[in-house]
C-alpha cells in the first residue's frame, strides 16, 4: 500500500506577499503568494529566482531606454 505523507514544513521566510516554507523530510518549498500556493523543489526554486531576477534587471533597463526585452529588436 503506497501511503501518502504530508509535508512538515516549517517557515523560512515571510514577506508582505510571499512565505516560504520548507518540507523537513522531503526539502521542498512551498511558496505562498496570495491565493497561490506552489510546491517546488530548491533547484528550481534556485532558477527561477535567477529567471526573476534577470526579468527585473531588464524591465527596469527597459524604462531607463537602455535595454529592449528579449524578441524586440
Amino acid at each position: 500500500m503506497n501511503e501518502k505523507r504530508r509535508c512538515r514544513n516549517r517557515t523560512l521566510a515571510r514577506g508582505a506577499v510571499l512565505t516560504v516554507e520548507a518540507c523537513g523530510d522531503c526539502g521542498a518549498l512551498s511558496l505562498h503568494l496570495g491565493g497561490l500556493s506552489l510546491r517546488v523543489q530548491a533547484d528550481a526554486a534556485e532558477s527561477a529566482w535567477a529567471t526573476l531576477g534577470e526579468a527585473l534587471h531588464a524591465l527596469h533597463a527597459t524604462k531607463r531606454g537602455t535595454l529592449h526585452p528579449i524578441g524586440h529588436a
